[in-house]
């Protein structure tokens, strides 16, 4: 397997332990750098909203972003992302989950702008995963263009792989607390099963 980690430094907030919970893959690819003309934020400044308010309400068990690396973040009430760049290698965050994620989390959230670099892989990497991890609950947010019809399959097909309760939603990070009060919800309702 070859897929790189690397830890981002330690960023305030208080230091979280969960044991088991939701396991939370964030895209931070190029594209999540395109800046909002209605608010003039980045996706990424949303989206780092959007996780600080579902680490300080739920129990997540990992954080993790990726792009062309795979990055573990350290469970606080607050969060650092690194600046948008390289592609959508999802495949190799699924790999990275399948080699490092422990216990089973209750579920699995993706939160995405667009399609990864390879389809087949990931949906093969994802294939993998659900077979090691028992088939938890899959969610996808789809975070980008509203027109990006492929990308929005894409992340429905993958959120079937998933075990019951497994779901894609669309949601526009220009208005980040509607995303931010459905992942809690998601997070804290019956462990992603309904």
């Amino acid at each position: 397997m070859a897929y790189q980690i690397v830890r981002s430094k330690d960023v305030p907030g208080e230091p979280r332990k969960v044991i088991k919970g939701a396991v939370l893959l964030c895209d931070t690819s190029a594209s999540m750098g395109w800046q909002d003309t209605w608010t003039g934020k980045r996706r990424i400044d949303h989206l780092a909203e959007v996780l600080a308010y579902v680490l300080s309400k739920t129990k997540v068990q990992t954080l993790c972003s990726f792009n062309s690396l795979v990055r573990e973040h350290k469970l606080t009430t607050s969060v650092s992302l690194e600046e948008p760049q390289g592609g959508t290698d999802l495949a190799l965050a699924l790999r990275w989950c399948r080699a490092s994620v422990a216990p089973v989390p209750e579920q699995l959230l993706i939160l995405s702008d667009g399609q990864p670099n390879d389809p087949a892989r990931t949906l093969f990497d994802m294939a993998d995963l659900m077979a090691a991890w028992s088939k938890p609950p899959v969610h996808c947010y789809f975070c980008g263009d509203d027109n990006d019809h492929a990308a929005k399959a894409f992340l429905r097909d993958l959120s079937a792989m998933g075990g019951p309760g497994s779901g894609m939603d669309s949601f526009n990070l220009a208005t980040p607390k509607r995303l931010a009060e459905e992942l809690v919800l998601r997070i804290t309702h019956d462990g992603g099963r309904s």
